[in-house]
């Protein structure tokens, strides 16, 4: 009895370890309500671990003062550093309202408060960022995707992904969970933190 005991308590350390692994912040909900217009069943539980790296810190000062757009900035609630979404993207002003111009490539970033680069994670064309959120002040959560193959009547085979971003103290560990799907039409659903902040940007989804 003691050691079934035993079992049961270890079986849920695991489960709460992997749980603490895999929070996800509830201001990222909404990324995961346009996926299941398209595909119903989604949930966080199918998002399973298929990569673990490593990113190094910038060694050297490496300033961006007054290189970045503010709108872009979200602070951690400590307020010493900020990620950036993409370091690649620049903007058109029309009107009262922000236009993205997005770069084939894509870039996300965390800097200081004085806007030096802390490090960054490079994706390269298919493969990006839709938004991320400070789940502590080490630990970022991001969502985002992989073009696998483009196919007949605007549909695709992608992969929806969950980045997790843990700041440790010689370097970045990066967890990524992906969660498959074919012959899906991306045109349906609104996925990129630009289209949700409609008060910010005129924004059309690709």
């Amino acid at each position: 009895m003691k050691k079934i005991f035993i079992l049961i308590i270890f079986s849920l350390l695991n489960i709460n370890l992997f749980a603490q692994d895999f929070s996800f912040p509830p201001e990222l909900k909404w990324w995961i309500d346009e996926i299941q217009k398209v595909e119903n069943n989604i949930e966080l539980k199918d998002f399973k671990l298929a990569d673990e790296r490593i990113l190094e810190y910038e060694k050297g000062k490496i300033s961006y003062k007054n290189k970045l757009y503010p709108v872009l900035k979200k602070w951690n609630y400590y307020g010493n550093q900020f990620g950036y979404l993409d370091l690649m993207c620049s903007f058109m002003k029309e009107k009262d309202k922000y236009i993205p111009l997005l770069d084939i490539d894509s870039c996300f970033a965390v800097f200081d408060r004085n806007e030096n680069l802390v490090f960054e994670d490079f994706f390269g064309s298919q493969k990006g960022i839709d938004s991320f959120c400070w789940l502590t002040d080490k630990k970022i959560v991001a969502v985002g995707g992989e073009y696998i193959e483009s196919l007949e009547n605007e549909l695709c085979n992608y992969n929806f992904i969950i980045y997790v971003y843990e700041m440790e103290k010689e370097n970045v560990k990066v967890n990524e969970y992906v969660y498959s799907v074919k012959n899906i039409d991306l045109s349906k659903i609104n996925r990129s933190w630009f289209g949700q902040r409609t008060d910010y940007f005129d924004w059309i989804q690709n």
